[in-house]
């Protein structure tokens, strides 16, 4: 497994518990990352069933996690 030797930067695409997600944003102690959330069916009373996609969710790891880096 290929780790990071610099700290994670804004917009890098990483490995978060198999799944890859995005750095949104990066501070001196932390970084913010969003996570992928899982299609999800709607079964409306007198209507078709509808799929949506949630907004991803956020998490915050530190910035000098250890961490696969997929995009450098």
């Amino acid at each position: 497994m290929k780790t990071h030797i610099l700290p994670l930067r804004a917009g890098d695409i990483i490995k978060f518990d198999g799944e890859p997600c995005r750095v949104v944003r990066v501070n001196e102690s932390a970084a913010v990352i969003a996570i992928r959330q899982p299609l999800r069916t709607i079964k409306p009373r007198f209507a078709p069933p509808v799929t949506i996609q949630p907004a991803p969710k956020l998490a915050w790891i530190s910035r000098n996690a250890e961490v696969e880096i997929l995009n450098r």
